[in-house]
């Protein structure tokens, strides 16, 4: 019998809506399918341009109150939410008597099309199961329970993302209006014993649903479908599965205990919360993954032992124009590692000095204090792209993965991800860490203005003149008309106002591209836009507002484990705090940047923390504990052989001798930084110096 004779509503009033339709402000393009409650249609957001999922309750419900209470109830319960594994809730709305949903649009196959078609093998369930129950777990979180969690339900979209949609039998744990005991609420084939006898669901509830989900994803069959729905019913309440090895003998023993202990008949013996049943198949998923069943598998490394790693420039073997390409990708792939966490990736002001370089592997990653390297090359001619790239274990000399390819300039966006895959196979990161870190994501579906995205953001990084600067705004531009959700490109042009000191227009800039990034749920992205927030509310001395972006983007850098997220977010709030000369907060947040820096292993990290700690103390007052970190901070920024920063420390040692009438000591030390800044062009630093070591001949009557 069909999923689809189970529903209760089996005689309703249809919804038939034109394409070319507008409701509200959403144009009509095509009906993507139809639910117990409603009917599903693919729609044009004609303010936003984007394409979104309106869900409209039928006629035959919504002249029902209750149901059309339920109804409105989904959509207050999803919209709650803000996670990577839940689809996005825009509004709900009423337009000549259709009440409907707004959604994000995902596109994707539903887990009822991948277990129908043989699809889902044993890597990508486990994967998708462990993202179901981080999805599920942040809504029990956020005390709501979905109630009706099922295959349908759950679509994994073209990334490999699993999400979680449809809350439309979800309620909050306290709200008891809408569905008393004694009502039968779910899809019969997935409801718990507690759904089945009429009882209120609760967390466990939903655990119990999961518990078939997880036995239908591995076995491809049903573990209590009987006939007809008391049957089923019955089955649920009463009757225990056929083991999971009956259907998959390949599968492990400790899938089918997992699995046992959902589907527990009383609920105090389920787990007790999604968020164990997901640690339980992460610890089976890894175990499992760390045998190797091929000589492919045989060359992984366990992140455990993976310490360091730095991409180097991607060399271009094209013409010169097509430098931003390497610039661009290296940079963003730099980024996107980063966020692991647990991995220090050198930085790309580190790897650039090697850009040129004649140097071995082995004693760049010598220098640079890393363990892997990833070493490659591109080259754009005409139409096509070659890439060429290999990761090394620079104590072993092994190549861990190496690969050589061409692809369409079509295809641009994807080359970003096509090395990340690489590196995170490479390291057996895992699917879960993949996704958390948003490792390789494209910035952009559209190649042409991913490639006008790229050329502006290396025009304005290497910008030398004016005419550079409106060069990057015009690509930024040209890449938002292209591709008007391209949110990199937004941000793009809010950095450009900021350098122009054109504060209103960047800040309608970032509040337009915070709120793409949260509907999108781009989380890494969202982050990079609450500091940006933050940082123009600095540069406005408007230190309330610029402590809330702060705050916020703190608190997403931790959510994430973005470590060097988190160094940035600190950073951003301690620039808020000492200009207000509340200098003991600020060194409490210097100690955890310099915590953070110790843990990543990243010397010239620790250097800057411990510079802008010395700055910290210096304005305090207290003028021998700076002079001691800016000594500790020139002799790290020696060993890195960084001239900039041993600049800034000799400099910032100068101002003390200065601030305490040691004129010559202070000279000798401007002196010195002067000599470094001409060495490194360093104009604006050279021309510091030469004004302080005026300043003391103008109080030395010299």
């Amino acid at each position: 019998m069909a999923e689809d004779e189970y529903r209760e509503d089996a005689t309703q009033a249809f919804l038939i809506i034109k394409p070319g339709t507008v409701i509200s402000k959403y144009e009509i393009l095509s009906k993507l399918g139809a639910g117990g409650m409603g009917d599903v249609y693919l729609a044009q957001d004609n303010k936003l341009r984007r394409q979104v999922a309106l869900k409209f309750l039928s006629p035959g419900f919504a002249s029902d109150e209750t149901f059309s209470a339920r109804f409105i109830r989904e959509a207050q319960s999803a919209a709650a939410l803000n996670h990577p594994n839940v689809v996005t809730i825009f509004e709900v709305g009423e337009s000549d008597g259709h009440i409907f949903i707004a959604m994000e649009y995902v596109e994707g196959k539903s887990l009822r099309e991948l277990i129908d078609s043989g699809q889902l093998t044993y890597d990508t369930g486990m994967a998708a199961a462990v993202q179901i129950c981080e999805g599920l777990g942040a809504a029990h979180k956020a005390k709501l329970v979905h109630r009706d969690i099922k295959p349908l339900n759950i679509i994994i979209d073209a990334g490999g993302r699993a999400r979680i949609l449809d809350f439309g039998l979800a309620k909050a744990e306290d709200d008891m209006h809408l569905t008393q005991a004694g009502m039968t609420i779910g899809t019969v084939n997935y409801m718990s014993p507690e759904q089945g006898k009429g009882e209120e669901a609760d967390y466990k509830s939903d655990i119990f649903s999961l518990g078939i989900v997880l036995y239908e994803m591995f076995t491809g069959q049903l573990p209590f479908k009987k006939g007809n729905i008391p049957s089923t019913i019955y089955s649920i309440v009463n009757d225990q599965p056929e083991p999971i090895t009956k259907h998959n003998s390949a599968l492990p023993a400790k899938l089918q205990d997992i699995i046992d202990k959902t589907l527990a008949k009383d609920s105090s013996q389920r787990y007790t919360s999604v968020l164990d049943l997901k640690n339980d198949l992460l610890q089976l998923y890894e175990g499992s993954r760390a045998i190797p069943v091929s000589a492919a598998d045989s060359n992984k490394v366990a992140l455990s032992k993976v310490k360091s790693l730095a991409v180097l420039y991607l060399r271009n073997l094209g013409s010169e124009e097509d430098e931003f390409l390497s610039y661009g990708i290296t940079e963003d792939l730099i980024v996107d590692l980063t966020r692991i966490g647990s991995v220090r990736v050198a930085s790309m002001r580190s790897i650039m000095k090697y850009k040129d370089s004649d140097a071995e592997l082995e004693e760049i990653a010598a220098r640079l204090n890393v363990d892997m390297i990833l070493d490659g090359s591109i080259h754009k001619a005409g139409n096509s792209i070659r890439i060429s790239a290999q990761l090394v274990d620079v104590h072993s000399g092994e190549n861990l993965w190496a690969d050589r390819w061409q692809e369409s300039s079509d295809n641009l966006p994807q080359i970003k991800q096509a090395l990340a895959d690489g590196i995170s196979r490479a390291l057996d990161l895992g699917h879960t860490v993949i996704m958390q870190a948003e490792i390789g994501k494209p910035e952009g579906r559209d190649a042409g203005a991913y490639e006008n995205y790229l050329k502006a953001k290396y025009n304005f990084d290497h910008k030398k003149t004016r005419s550079d600067v409106d060069i990057a705004l015009g690509l930024y531009s040209l890449a938002i008309k292209e591709e008007p959700s391209l949110l990199a490109a937004k941000v793009g042009i809010a950095e450009i106002m900021i350098y122009n000191g054109d504060f209103t227009s960047a800040k309608i800039e970032l509040e337009s591209a915070l709120k793409v990034a949260i509907e999108r749920n781009l989380r890494a992205d969202h982050a990079d836009v609450l500091r940006l927030l933050a940082q123009l509310n600095v540069k406005q001395s408007n230190w309330a507002e610029a402590g809330e972006y702060g705050d916020k983007a703190l608190s997403l850098a931790r959510e994430m484990g973005d470590l060097a997220g988190e160094a940035a977010a600190l950073g951003i709030m301690i620039s808020i705090l000492q200009p207000q000369a509340k200098f003991d907060e600020a060194i409490l947040l210097f100690d955890r940047v310099l915590e953070i820096s110790r843990q990543l292993d990243d010397k010239e990290q620790i250097a800057e923390a411990l510079k802008n700690m010395g700055i910290a103390y210096s304005r305090k007052g207290d003028y021998e504990q700076a002079l001691d970190l800016y000594n500790e901070c020139l002799e790290m920024a020696r060993s890195c052989e960084n001239l900039s920063l041993q600049a800034s420390c000799l400099s910032n040692i100068g101002n003390v001798n200065y601030y305490r009438s040691r004129f010559d000591l202070a000279f000798k030390h401007y002196e010195q930084a002067l000599e470094i800044s001409v060495k490194i062009g360093d104009r604006a630093l050279s021309a510091r110096q030469n004004l302080n070591m005026g300043l003391i001949h103008l109080l030395t009557g010299k």
